[in-house]
This record gives structure tokens, sequence and C-alpha cells, in this order.
């Protein structure tokens, strides 16, 4: 009886063991840090490949370019044409390939399609988990960058083009801006040392800047307790979009209908803040902000973050007139 429970004793023991090794290969990693072997060695899932499963052995010594990408997301889509291009250009000097954590049928309906039918060509890993652990984010596209058994960067994808390629390939210096994607439930930028103060609380902070953040895409966020909203952020707006959000908000606020027709663009230039930000360029006419009050002055937020809006020098404001049909 005792040699029987010391058995079972030694294989609990190697079980354990063995999953904290599982574990240990799969942990999140950083830019300069070295693959794990399994990253190498484990046979991924993937879909228009010639076989059902695909691994790296093949590719250490080749720059290698982890796309991760998902099907509702229209940059991902748009960018694939260009990394097949990207492909054939350089040969068997990289290799790119497609990530994704759906789930196999999910992508197979989706290549199936009339739009996926486009991208037939892509070979990409499905239904994934061991790469989304290794390279976390928040947001797609999302380029991982490998060379010489390392992470050498994070990317979006709009920085993957042929002079990228070419200055890693030759190992000159490169123009590529490291992308750490930003939470959204976190203030904007703040550091993540702050989390080691344990007798410091966020009673307020704001940011306001100009020019594309590339870690995080364009949108909005707020910071809630249950009901209360006390914080909120745009990121990557054109400034009007930024007046427009808080403007619908603060009408909300007095029982009235917001509409563009109730904001005044007095600039000479107007298009110099309103201009459509989905067509890509003017990135350094983009602002984000983020405006956190105390919890207790939640209900002052938009009027304070208009405040702290229009303290930039350029004359726009709201109307306080009554228009008809507004």
């Amino acid at each position: 009886m005792k040699n029987i429970f010391c058995r079972g004793l030694l294989s609990l023991v190697f079980t354990l063991v063995a999953a904290n090794t599982s574990f240990a290969q799969n942990k999140s990693l950083k830019v300069g840090e070295s693959l794990p072997e399994s990253f190498w060695t484990k046979p991924l899932q993937v879909v228009n490949h010639q076989q059902k499963t695909f691994s790296f052995t093949a590719d250490k010594d080749k720059l290698i370019l982890l796309d991760f990408w998902a099907t509702w997301c229209s940059a991902c889509l748009k960018k694939f044409p260009q990394m097949e291009e990207l492909k054939k250009k350089f040969g068997d000097k990289i290799n790119i390939i497609a990530v994704t954590d759906q789930d196999g049928a999910t992508i197979e309906k989706f290549f199936g399609s009339a739009n996926g039918q486009r991208y037939k060509s892509v070979l990409s890993v499905v239904d994934d988990k061991m790469l989304n652990q290794m390279f976390p984010h928040t947001a797609v596209p999302f380029i991982v960058w490998i060379k010489d058994g390392k992470i050498i960067n994070t990317t979006d994808g709009g920085q993957v083009n042929e002079q990228t390629i070419t200055e890693v390939l030759k190992n000159e210096t490169s123009s590529l801006q490291t992308v750490i994607q930003i939470d959204r439930k976190r203030p904007l930028m703040l550091s993540d040392n702050f989390e080691l103060e344990k007798l410091s609380n966020i009673l307020g902070y704001n940011l306001f800047a100009k020019g594309r953040i590339r870690a995080i895409p364009f949108g909005s966020g707020f910071h809630r307790d249950g009901e209360i909203i006390y914080g909120r952020q745009f990121t990557n707006f054109s400034l009007m979009n930024i007046y427009r959000g808080i403007s619908y908000e603060l009408f909300r606020e007095f029982g009235d209908k917001f509409s563009d027709k109730r904001l005044i663009n007095l600039l000479k230039n107007p298009e110099a803040i309103d201009f459509n930000t989905t067509t890509g360029g003017n990135f350094e006419k983009l602002y984000s902000i983020e405006y956190i009050v105390p919890k207790e002055e939640a209900n002052n937020l938009y009027t304070r973050m208009l405040r702290y809006v229009n303290e930039i020098p350029i004359m726009l404001g709201i109307s306080k007139r009554k228009l008809l049909n507004a």
C-alpha cells in the first residue's frame, strides 16, 4: 500500500512539473527576448495549406512576421494582398504568417464567402492559443517581427512594407516604431510602475496629445464604477470629432438633442480639424484626450473636459443659440 501511495504521489509531482513547464513556455514575451522551443516545434492548426498543421521548424533562419488578424478587421483584410506580394518579393528570406484565435470552422466559412475568396492564398493559423499567450495584444492588425530566434519588434500593420523589411534584413537602422498596445481600461500612457504604489490612488488624470498614437486604435472608452462614469477618452480623433463627442454628452445632460448645426467651426481652413479619419493620412492632425475626475465630481466630467479642450489656441465653440430644425 505504501509503494502504491508513493508512486501516485510521484506521478502527481511529475504532472505538476509538466504543467508548470508548459505554462512557462507560453508566457508572454517582450521585445529582445528569445523564443522558446515550443514556438518552433509545436504543430499549429492552419487553413489554406496543403497540410492541416504547420510549424516554424524550417523558418529559424528567416525573418518571420506574425500577422494577428480577425475576420471582422477590415484593415487586416486590406493589408493581406500587400503581405502576399512581399512574401513573393523576398522569397526564402522571409515568412509572413497570418494568425487568428477564431476557430477553424469560422475561418473556413469566411474564406468560402464571396468576400473571403479574394484571400484564399493567405495561409493562416486558426484557433490559436499559444501565440496569443506569447504575444498578447488588444487590437488587430498586430505584427510581431522575429529574427535570429528573438523578438526584434512589435508594430501595427501599416509599418510593414518593402523599405522596413529591407532595413531589417540588412541589419540597418530601422525606421520601425515599436508598438506596445495600450489597454483602454488603464489611463493612457500611465506607467505600469504606478501599480506598485500601494498607498496611492488616482483621483484625477488628464492627457491631451496631438499626432497619431499607434499603440491604440481610433475610438473611445470610459472609466466606470458601476453606473458612475468618471472618466472618458477619445483616441486618434480629429479635433472636431472630439468636440462632437463631448457636445453629445453635454446636450444629453441638458435634456436636449445635439446636432452638427450647433457646433461652429470658426477656422479659416475648417478641414484642418474636421476630416474623415478613416481614409488614412492626416496622422499629424489627429488628437487623443483622456480626462478623469474624482468620482464625486462625475457629474461635471464633460463640462470640465470641454474647458480643458478649449485651453488650446483654436477658436471653436459650442453654440448656445436655439436653432430651428436643429
